[in-house]
């Protein structure tokens, strides 16, 4: 049963985004409480 490398590269970019998006949240969080 292999996966196709297509849907692992998507997960991993959905993660990418995900963890990107934590950032700025982060980061606007930060500037917000300045």
């Amino acid at each position: 049963m292999g996966v196709p490398g297509d849907i692992v590269l998507s997960l991993h970019a959905l993660a990418d985004m995900e963890r990107a998006v934590g950032d700025l949240r982060v980061a606007l969080f930060h500037v917000s409480s300045v």
